[in-house]
């Protein structure tokens, strides 16, 4: 399940997982899985302009553990130590307080 930005990528680190899916965890950078519902796996669209995808893949790795931590989507929450396990803020999803992003930073970044 993982694709290369470039043809002939020569890391990990280069790549990434295709769109719905994610790293099972940092140091297994080859193997994929299915993103549950509530993470943001859309990976694609972190990397606008495929001459600098390099860098822009290098910065996607840094900012969520090689995609091991996906962010949270809007109208989701996670604590910070269960990044993984995402619950939805209300029945309708449109708590206009849960704002999605990294839940590593905690209620003050992921809430109003």
């Amino acid at each position: 399940h993982t694709w290369a930005f470039s043809t002939g990528a020569e890391s990990a680190v280069s790549c990434t997982c295709r769109d719905g899916f994610r790293r099972a965890d940092a140091a297994s950078q080859d193997a994929c899985v299915a993103c549950a519902r509530g993470l943001n796996c859309d990976w694609s669209s972190y990397v606008s302009d495929l001459e600098d995808a390099a860098e822009q893949v290098a910065t996607l790795n840094n900012l969520t553990r090689f995609q091991s931590r996906p962010w949270l989507l809007p109208n989701y929450w996670a604590s910070a130590s269960e990044p993984l396990s995402a619950l939805v803020c209300d029945s309708k999803r449109e708590h206009p307080d849960c704002i999605g992003g990294d839940p590593a930073m905690g209620d003050r970044e992921i809430c109003r």
